[in-house]
């Protein structure tokens, strides 16, 4: 392939393309995706395009100047040297990114409604405040190796399954109540503090939390422990557990001394 590369020329000359992949090459230049296209999937890594990116905007706005819906859902850019910000726009179609190893060093801006399940965007220099919009759909969430600061908070990420966070500068407090599905919690090397707080129904499987400066405590939530009940079955539970425990415990110690008594009479 020729290293100058216009994607839009390209794909005016496949107008059905719906997935493309120009991984691996010596392309160089502005990597630009116009919406008016039905490419669904594509593979651009690992080549030498530069400068700022957009990802096709399906906002109101970016509709009334594009006069068309892109369907992109899986993009692949890592391994470029792409810089700026790192935008994904409202009502996104884009359903995984890969944007690791690039140059991005401005701020990372997730907007509201999209369907972003898996973001990558480890090994770049992305800075600020790590910002989730209310009802996020992400699943997989890697930001390693950036300078995002502040607060760790997935309280909106209630979907979350897997959290990449090593070698950033958080220095706020870490949030995982609200992440009932998360199963791998990675943050090494950040200044996180406050306490772990965890509720009983965790299901993670791995926390990887050394060098920071974190305290460890078990929130446990009435609700979490038993879900569906109503108060008063929590209340019943909560009386009449303790009782037959302390019942159990009387019995056992009446048994014991019976049987002390009997052998003394022996």
């Amino acid at each position: 392939m020729r290293n100058k590369f216009s994607l839009e020329s390209f794909l005016n000359q496949f107008p059905s393309l719906e997935k493309l992949d120009i991984s691996g090459n010596n392309l160089k230049g502005n990597l630009i995706i116009p919406n008016n296209t039905t490419l669904v999937e594509l593979d651009a890594s690992e080549n030498y395009f530069k400068g700022k990116f957009v990802i096709p905007d399906n906002s109101e706005i970016g509709l009334f100047f594009s006069n068309a819906e892109s369907k992109l859902e899986i993009l692949n850019i890592s391994n470029n040297e792409l810089t700026g910000d790192l935008i994904i726009p409202k009502n996104s179609t884009l359903v995984k990114l890969d944007a690791r190893n690039n140059h991005f060093n401005g701020k990372l801006n997730i907007e509201e409604q999209t369907k972003l399940e898996e973001l990558n965007i480890s090994d770049n220099r992305l800075n600020g405040k790590l910002i989730i919009p209310p009802n996020s759909n992400l699943k997989t969430l890697k930001i390693s190796n950036n300078l995002l600061h502040g607060n760790l908070d997935l309280s909106e990420c209630s979907k979350l399954e897997e959290l990449i966070a090593n070698n950033n500068i958080f220095d706020g407090e870490l949030n995982i109540q609200e992440n009932q599905h998360l199963e791998i919690l990675h943050a090494i090397n950040n200044g996180l503090r406050g306490d772990i707080k965890i509720p009983k129904n965790s299901n993670l499987k791995e926390i990887y939390l050394r060098n920071n400066n974190l305290n460890y405590s078990c929130d446990i939530d009435i609700k979490n422990d038993f879900p569906g009940c109503n108060d008063q079955l929590r209340t019943f539970l909560l009386i009449v557990i303790p009782l037959v425990v302390l019942i159990i415990i009387c019995f056992v110690v009446v048994m014991v001394k019976k049987i002390g008594n009997g052998n003394e009479n022996k």
